[in-house]
């Protein structure tokens, strides 16, 4: 009896001790698959945002190229445009130049049988304004807007009563001598040494000469007077180059 009693508490304390033993496994392995859980919806998680990032990256991505094309389409349309435009330009460019160079030819003819009054000066400056319609890049509007202003200055100072100085060439030398020029019309001038004389326009084209006549010189003596002391005068007696030596 007693051994009986014995041997059923042996199995008891056994089985307690192992029910014990396995219901801390069991607690041990819950956590362990709690804990996996926990990780698998992180990494779940993760895995979700990284998709979503993805497909956000390649709407973007989708609209980016739909854009790059669309502008490819416009820069090409854009191009043709320009080549017709450019092609356009061109020809009215064309239809330009000659009427252009026609105008500057005719102002240097002006220019050469006008009086010589700076006259070298302002062909050079005739010549720039060609450079203007020449070359691989014509410019005919910039050398029209720059042949008018010449014009301009040319009616101004043809209008004009004043007194310069400028380089002559006399009895086959240079001579840097006061001048008075009357418009566009007469041009005296007075050398270092006093001589005076006029440009006079003759067979060859225009030259310079001295004033043999006493009464010439004193007329043209004393429109140099009045301008370097700064006098007014009104009606005067000119000596004319046409008429008169």
């Amino acid at each position: 009896m007693l051994r009986s009693v014995f041997l059923t508490g042996v199995l008891l304390l056994f089985c307690g001790t192992a029910f014990g033993q396995d219901a801390a496994t069991v607690a041990r392995l819950r956590r362990e698959v709690d804990e996996l859980a926990q990780k698998l919806s992180a990494k779940r998680t993760e895995t979700q945002d990284e998709l979503r990032a993805l497909r956000v990256e390649r709407t973007e991505l989708e609209r980016q190229v739909r854009l790059e094309r669309v502008r490819a389409r416009t820069l090409d349309e854009l191009a043709k445009k320009s080549v017709q435009s450019a092609a356009g330009a061109q020809s009215r460019l064309q239809a330009w130049i000659e009427p252009t160079r026609a105008a500057l030819s005719a102002t240097r003819r002006y220019v050469e049988a006008s009086v010589p009054y700076r006259r070298t000066e302002r062909l050079k400056l005739l010549d720039k304004i060609s450079l203007d319609i020449v070359g691989p890049q014509p410019d005919p509007g910039r050398a029209v807007t720059r042949l008018w202003r010449f014009v301009e200055e040319e009616e101004a100072w043809a209008t004009e009563i004043a007194i310069d100085q400028q380089a002559i060439e006399l009895g086959g030398k240079k001579s840097l001598v006061q001048v008075i020029r009357l418009g566009a019309a007469i041009l005296y001038f007075e050398t270092p040494s006093g001589g005076l004389g006029w440009a006079r326009r003759g067979e060859q084209g225009w030259g310079f000469e001295l004033i043999s006549s006493d009464t010439g010189r004193k007329i043209v003596a004393a429109l140099f007077s009045a301008f370097k002391q700064n006098r007014r005068f009104g009606p005067t007696t000119l000596w004319l180059p046409s008429t008169n030596r």
